[in-house]
């Protein structure tokens, strides 16, 4: 059985099965899985010259709403934007929306130098964000774009100390932008995961945006999940199991 079939329409069928990808045209190439998180998973091509990543970002089930972080990622590429991985979408699908990327080491770690030093900017920067907002504001999702205008100030700071490069401050305000056009609940988040770098040594946000909203929504979904798993287990040792 598939772990994931990924279809669009009867031209343009992806399917991810154990140990390969098979594109439209009936190639194929060999996969591995390198990472699942709460909306999507990552897999890597092995023995291949250039490793390639292809990120499948389930849909949601009712009442969650879809994440759109990746197609966020998507839409904020530009000039100059060297921190910002190169993120293509391969089509929407029945389950899935499927994206391709580069390869990059992951994540950021000390032994890496300036991108290391940069991070830590930026999780200084987000901490600071989240002490100047009253806990009161932290409960409203829309918090989301007044959280990364806050880490935007304080990066630009540190852009102007020389601490981080001005291409660095540019390509984390593409991402708010872009990110702004879904929803005002979308905010930046910085983790060492979630961050990699270049063959050039260069920070790469790979994921540092995320909807306040949606995250919320998972957790209730897993809550009641939980809740409802308890109660099945009190009512089978009422009766006796």
């Amino acid at each position: 059985m598939p772990l994931a079939v990924l279809s669009g329409d009867s031209s343009d069928v992806f399917s991810i099965r154990r140990g390969n990808i098979q594109f439209p045209d009936g190639k194929t190439l060999p996969i591995k899985q390198i990472g699942k998180g709460m909306f999507a998973t990552a897999y890597a091509t092995v023995g291949t010259k250039n490793k390639r990543v292809f990120v499948a970002v389930r849909d949601s089930v009712y009442p969650v709403e879809n994440d759109y972080s990746k197609e966020i990622m998507e839409e904020a590429q530009g000039k100059g934007l060297t921190h910002l991985p190169k993120v293509k979408k391969l089509g929407d699908t029945n389950n899935a929306a499927l994206y391709e990327m580069p390869f990059y080491k992951v994540p950021v770690r000390a032994q890496d130098g300036a991108a290391w030093q940069q991070y830590k900017v930026l999780k200084k920067c987000q901490d600071q964000a989240q002490r100047l907002t009253p806990y009161a504001e932290k409960t409203y999702d829309g918090v989301g774009y007044e959280l990364s205008q806050k880490i935007l100030s304080c990066v630009q700071l540190h852009v102007a100390a020389k601490k981080v490069p001005r291409t660095l401050y540019n390509s984390l305000k593409a991402v708010v932008d872009a990110g702004a056009n879904y929803g005002a609940e979308y905010s930046l988040e910085f983790f060492p995961k979630n961050l990699g770098t270049d063959p050039k040594g260069r920070l790469i946000l790979l994921d540092p945006i995320f909807s306040i909203r949606v995250v919320r929504q998972r957790q209730v979904a897993a809550a009641r999940k939980m809740d409802s798993y308890w109660e099945r287990m009190k009512r089978k040792q009422r009766n006796g199991w």
